[in-house]
C-alpha cells in the first residue's frame, strides 16, 4: 500500500470534512437574529 497516496486520500477527506463543518457552523451562526449574537460576543 502506498503510504503517500493514503495520506493524500486521508487529507482530502479530512479537509472536505473540516470545510463542510466550518461552512455549516458559519451558516448556522448567520441564521439567528443578529441582536442575540452581538450580546453574546465572539464565543467560539
Amino acid at each position: 500500500m502506498d503510504f503517500v497516496r493514503f495520506l493524500q486520500y486521508f487529507c482530502s477527506i479530512a479537509g472536505a470534512l473540516c470545510l463542510g463543518f466550518t461552512y455549516y457552523h458559519m451558516f448556522k451562526r448567520d441564521a439567528p437574529v443578529k441582536k442575540e449574537e452581538s450580546q453574546q460576543g465572539g464565543t467560539d
